[in-house]
């Protein structure tokens, strides 16, 4: 007589682990997209100037001139200020009362610095083709979100000189870089931060013959030849914007397509 094999249950512990073990992964994701998604966040901060300084800065370094309460900041006395505040996100600052007055963002030494400091006057070689800039670092970059190296830190800002030198970078980095190039050639270029399409996000306005030109300085299309007005991006909402010397910011709705007029107010001025 032949014996009957019975047939095993998985039984209700074993789906448990695996029902257990599943949710675990999608926590993980869902956290993953949480951090994507506040990693480009600004964080408003408030302070008041300390009475002494620290020792400057050796590679940055440089000052702010705030245009409406006439005070000057230096990079030390921004560190001081920031003592005890978290380093992994970008800052904009309110002194003294006067608001939105500039930006700094950390770099691969963990320290803040003007974002104005991280345009260095760079460019890798000349060019007189206005597309060349965009169309290189679509071939030399890849985009790379900055948690997802080998620091780990939500934030660090490359100067657009360590753009050209590392191959990869977030949106901030490819800014940096694609701007900094425009100026060398004489244009008229900034960076500028704000939200597309509900996530923090960078991109470059080129002031051009009286228009405003948008560049998504991350496009890796290669054959980009047409300007693209600004008025067409409706999905690209601007918060500040800046270049190598002054520093604006949008008082107005950032659902707008214009990048000049009243509702830009220019805060401050940097100087090395």
């Amino acid at each position: 007589m032949t014996r009957r094999r019975r047939r095993r249950s998985f039984g209700f512990p074993n789906w448990f682990l695996v029902l257990l073990f599943l949710g675990g992964l999608y926590l993980l994701e869902f956290a993953g997209q949480e951090r994507d998604k506040r990693r480009d966040s600004d964080v408003e901060v408030k302070a008041k100037i300390p009475r002494s300084e620290g020792p400057p800065s050796p590679k940055f370094g440089g000052s702010v001139f705030l245009f409406d309460s006439k005070q000057s900041l230096t990079e030390p006395m921004v560190h001081r200020m920031a003592r005890g505040q978290s380093n992994d996100h970008i800052s904009i600052w309110t002194v003294s009362g006067d608001r939105h007055a500039f930006a700094t963002a950390p770099g691969f030494d963990r320290i803040h610095h003007f974002v104005n400091a991280y345009l260095e006057g760079y460019a890798p070689f000349e060019a007189e083709n206005i597309f060349t800039p965009l169309q290189t670092l679509a071939r030399v970059k890849t985009y790379q979100f900055d948690h997802l190296d080998a620091t780990g830190h939500q934030e660090l800002w490359q100067t657009s000189r360590e753009a050209f030198y590392y191959t990869r970078g977030d949106c901030e980095d490819h800014a940096l870089a694609l701007a900094d190039w425009l100026m060398e050639m004489g244009e008229d270029a900034r960076v500028v931060s704000g939200d597309y399409r509900g996530e923090g996000h960078a991109w470059v306005i080129l002031f051009k013959n009286g228009k405003e030109y948008l560049f998504e300085a991350t496009d890796k299309r290669r054959a980009m030849r047409q300007l693209s007005l600004a008025s067409m991006h409706p999905d690209y909402q601007p918060r500040w914007m800046f270049n190598r010397d002054y520093f604006w910011y949008n008082t107005g709705s950032p659902c707008t397509v214009k990048y000049s007029g009243r509702k830009w107010k220019r805060k401050s001025r940097y100087a090395k």
